[in-house]
């Protein structure tokens, strides 16, 4: 049994290239003032837990994340 966690929004969507890479951790000076470390943290966090994270996206009509996380964790 989980617990789903969904961010969707309507925007333009990812591009293949950065779904690819989407969970990669990014060179630290790719973008000024982004560490490029975001996704990369927050999967290892959601494994860690013994959850999933999936995105999907479509050019032109958005991009959505789901997490689950179980209601019990296994020891």
């Amino acid at each position: 049994s989980y617990v789903e966690l969904r961010i969707s929004d309507n925007g333009p969507g990812l591009p293949e290239e950065v779904m690819q890479r989407l969970f990669t951790p990014l060179e630290p000076n790719r973008r000024p003032g982004h560490s490029g470390l975001g996704l990369s943290i927050v999967a290892d966090l959601v494994e860690t837990l013994d959850g999933r994270i999936t995105c999907t996206s479509k050019q032109g009509q958005g991009t959505s994340f789901s997490i689950l996380l179980p209601k019990q964790r296994t020891a």
